[in-house]
């Protein structure tokens, strides 16, 4: 049987790439690199006017107070 030789190249550099996958996936589960360590979030605190506070405060209540009503 004759194999064209640039379809079998095409092949087994999919094979290859497949591998390749394959092997860095289990590298980084064994050595547990995850990009949620590259990407650390920053959180900072904001001050905000009291009146403003207070009125958020006051959204938060009553949106607890209609979740509460449908749910209960």
């Amino acid at each position: 049987m004759y194999v064209n030789p640039f379809w079998f190249g095409v092949l087994m550099t999919i094979v290859a790439e497949i591998v390749l996958v394959i092997l860095i996936g289990i590298i980084r589960g064994i050595f547990g690199v995850s990009n949620h360590d590259a990407h650390e979030t920053e959180i900072r605190q904001i001050d905000l006017p009291e009146e403003l506070q207070k009125e958020i405060e006051k959204e938060i209540v009553r949106q607890e107070k209609e979740r509460g009503g449908k749910n209960g």
